[in-house]
């Protein structure tokens, strides 16, 4: 989309352009002149626009690919490439040390070094950046495998919820027969590459379930240091309390019937802080 009319391809921009290139020059070239000259204009109304499409306020969900590719993975390759899609950020990229994954999937190191080469090696994931003394290296996982997205949660959640009887019978989730010993826990970090373009990925590391459950909930912070994505509802209150008008034109999961709303999100706890996700544990 970048072009010598809009080179920071601007969507609002560009809109613009393609109305007055299609007959409304004497309608829109003043704004299309007001934008163009505006960078902080340009960046604001881009904002907004992303805020209809991609809205950051909604549940968090992993999308896995119907690609017969995936088949062809080993089981412990296979492993590895959905715990880093499940706790990968949005840009695709997830921070993980050896130790950690060791944990995490209960695969030895040998074998685990084995299953990163392999995904590596088929181009599920790749290295975009590399361990660094005591940093762990940071994985960008194929987005054509596996997606990170957020979705609206609706009326349409408590529609099928009673079309099917309230789901499944309770205690039958896999993640309410969990006792956790052990958490994953996500931090995102927004930060700068080495070339200085902006980067953001989630850190992970694990903890015990009864110290997650003591550590308050962070507050965000600026870029370059570790922030935690709250839970958030779908409508938003300000800071007074009332309830903010939603964007106008912002998507939801009703604009996409053919979406089925998630199952509950597997080792997900309420009782633990956000960020954090049951790893482990035995049968209640």
């Amino acid at each position: 989309m970048a072009n010598s009319r809009n080179p920071n391809s601007n969507s609002i921009l560009q809109a613009l352009l393609d109305l007055s290139d299609s007959g409304f020059a004497k309608q829109v070239d003043p704004i299309i002149a007001k934008i163009s000259g505006d960078r902080k204009l340009q960046k604001d109304l881009q904002a907004k626009w992303n805020a209809h499409a991609y809205p950051e306020k909604d549940m968090v969900y992993s999308q896995l690919s119907t690609t017969q590719a995936l088949m062809r993975l080993s089981p412990n390759a296979c492993k590895v490439l959905i715990f880093l899609g499940i706790y990968c950020a949005q840009s695709t990229l997830i921070k993980v040390s050896y130790p950690v994954l060791e944990v995490a999937t209960e695969i030895k190191r040998t074998a685990l070094r084995e299953a990163v080469r392999e995904l590596v090696d088929c181009g599920a994931i790749r290295v975009h950046t590399k361990p660094a003394r005591h940093e762990a290296p940071i994985y960008s996982v194929d987005p054509a495998l596996i997606s990170k997205g957020v979705r609206r949660q609706s009326k349409q959640t408590e529609y099928m919820a009673a079309l099917t009887g309230g789901g499944f019978p309770k205690g039958q989730y896999l993640s309410e027969a969990f006792s956790p010993a052990q958490v994953v826990k996500c931090d995102t970090i927004r930060s700068k590459d080495a070339d200085g373009t902006p980067v953001y990925y989630n850190a992970v590391s694990l903890i015990s379930a009864d110290e997650a459950k003591k550590i308050p909930e962070p507050a965000g912070t600026d870029s370059g240091e570790r922030v935690s994505k709250k839970r958030k509802s779908a409508k938003p209150k300000s800071t007074t309390g009332a309830e903010e008008p939603q964007i106008p034109g912002q998507m939801a999961v009703e604009d996409f019937p053919e979406y089925m709303p998630d199952p509950p999100l597997e080792g997900y706890d309420d009782s633990l802080p956000p960020g954090f996700f049951a790893l482990d544990g035995g049968v209640s």
